[in-house]
């Protein structure tokens, strides 16, 4: 997708993507809703052509980060330090200020390319880390419950835990967070041996 200033004369970036092997970019004024017709045209990558992008373009660019990630290309006629900063927390892969030739188009949409997806990467393995991390907490405080509950040590805890999860087919995380959400429901005090294997 490709966001200009429609009410000037075409630039050269929809003609010059088309030459690089590019499909035909959707054009966009800068003035629309981007992130929902970015959304709604479900884009792999949305290259912008503006003077400078103001705090409502900043904050869609933002929520299609967040939202569904693609690479981000703004070619800016200005961009003070302040400006460039904010778009690249917003996920904004390269901000080129005043350097709009057809020549420099296919590397800089490489190097953007290249950046978005080593950052991609890098989100991925930060996402599995938080997983990893939010799943031994749980393990350790249903152990903690159970170990309270049958008067038992730390590893038959465990072991009880990971005979439910292979009982049932789950994982040892889901089997946990369920011990933990009965734990909250608990009426009776045996009501956990019922359903833990000793």
């Amino acid at each position: 997708m490709l966001v200009e200033e429609i009410s000037k004369s075409k630039s050269i970036l929809s003609s010059a993507l088309i030459e690089e092997g590019y499909d035909e970019p959707i054009v966009i004024d800068h003035h629309d809703d981007i992130f929902k017709k970015a959304s709604d045209a479900k884009i792999d990558m949305l290259v912008m052509n503006i003077e400078e992008p103001d705090r409502n373009t900043l904050t869609q660019l933002k929520y299609i980060n967040d939202v569904f990630p693609v690479p981000v290309v703004i070619f800016s006629e200005k961009g003070d330090s302040e400006i460039i900063k904010a778009a690249v927390h917003a996920g904004v892969s390269a901000f080129i200020v005043d350097g709009l030739s057809a020549n420099r188009i296919k590397p800089i949409l490489n190097i953007a390319l290249a950046r978005f997806g080593s950052y991609a990467k890098l989100r991925e393995e930060l996402s599995k880390t938080k997983e990893s991390l939010a799943n031994r907490k749980v393990i350790e405080k249903a152990k903690g419950i159970i170990m309270k509950q049958r008067q038992c040590s730390e590893d038959e805890a465990y072991n009880s835990l990971r005979k439910l999860a292979m009982d049932r087919n789950q994982k040892l995380s889901d089997v946990a967070t369920s011990v933990v959400e009965l734990s909250s429901l608990l009426i009776h005090e045996n009501t956990l041996d019922r359903v833990m294997p000793k």
